[in-house]
């Protein structure tokens, strides 16, 4: 996920195939990191939400790395349905409001250190830059 702002930053990221060194670029093309094909974005095969709820560009949590099938959500109330005939009383008509109390959050209570490996965890935030 990424707040909008990052968009021109992320068709800027390239790959670029360097020498043993790590000084110069060898005559490979650039590959781009993230693609874009017509409003579907993609950095690196994955899937690229956009959502202005994420703080701005080059704060915390501007970019979010995360698995949601580890993200649950629980209902704390059943659904509800009402309806009534005062709010459309001079069109004749009816309105209905549904009302679903729910909650979110991962699944895993911390980050996961297997025997041999890096920390991981369903979802990593970049930090403030």
């Amino acid at each position: 996920m990424a707040n909008p702002a990052c968009i021109p930053q992320l068709l800027q990221m390239q790959n670029l195939v360097k020498n043993v060194a790590g000084s110069e670029n060898v005559g490979a093309t650039a590959q781009p990191v993230v693609t874009q094909n017509g409003s579907d974005f993609r950095m690196l095969t994955r899937p690229v939400l956009f959502s202005e709820k994420l703080p701005n560009l080059s704060s915390q949590g501007d970019l979010i790395l995360a698995d949601f099938s580890q993200y649950q959500i629980g209902l704390r109330k059943e659904l509800t349905l009402e309806k009534s005939a005062h709010v459309g009383w001079q069109t004749d008509s009816i309105g209905y409001r549904a009302i679903l109390r729910a909650d979110g959050q991962g699944r895993w209570k911390q980050a996961f250190v297997p025997k041999s490996g890096s920390s991981l965890s369903w979802v990593v935030t970049l930090q403030a830059r």
